[in-house]
Formats: structure tokens, sequence, C-alpha cells
């Protein structure tokens, strides 16, 4: 739901935020949907918090971000200290495993 939608509805039936919250859960609740929106929870916060990882330095270039993979991991073996896997810098380019077989 947008929030412009949510802000028009929550004015026209008089509620407030912890109405809103509470109607929420129910509707949730009774359709069986906790998992998915538990799930859905997750995503959003996982990819708000890379948003400002990546936003905090967002020029950082360094060996890693040259040839390392966010998926496959450091290519130097060093996962623990690599900055792309470390969501310190963003992957550049592909990784060998990557790229497709020419």
């Amino acid at each position: 739901m947008s929030h412009w939608m949510r802000d028009s509805i929550t004015q026209q039936q008089g509620w407030n935020q912890a109405t809103m919250l509470n109607l929420m859960s129910e509707f949730i609740a009774e359709r069986d949907l906790n998992d998915l929106f538990h799930e859905w929870l997750e995503n959003v916060a996982a990819n708000e918090n890379a948003e400002a990882e990546n936003v905090a330095n967002p020029a950082l270039i360094d060996v890693h971000t040259e040839h390392c993979c966010q998926k496959h991991g450091c290519k130097y073996g060093k996962d623990e200290t690599c900055s792309v896997v470390q969501r310190l810098g963003s992957q550049n380019s592909q990784c060998e495993i990557c790229q497709p077989l020419r």
C-alpha cells in the first residue's frame, strides 16, 4: 500500500497509525500470511541495509571491487575482509564464473 493511500484511508476513517497497524496485523493473521509477511519484511530490511551500506562509500575502488563477486565470494579467499562480500563497496564487473562462456 502506498503512503498516500494509507494516509488517505487513515484520514477518512479518523484512524491513527496504531489502529492501522492493528488492522493490518489482524488481516495478516486471519489469512495465515505471517510467514509470507515476515519474509517480505526481512527482504525490505536487507535491501535497505544494503543500500545504506553502499551509500556510505559508493566510490570505494580496490582490488576486491574489481575482481571479487557478491554471489561467488572473494577471489582471494578473504571473505571476512573483502569489500565486496562485506558490502562496503560495489562489484564493478562480473567474475569469471558469472561471465557467459564464449
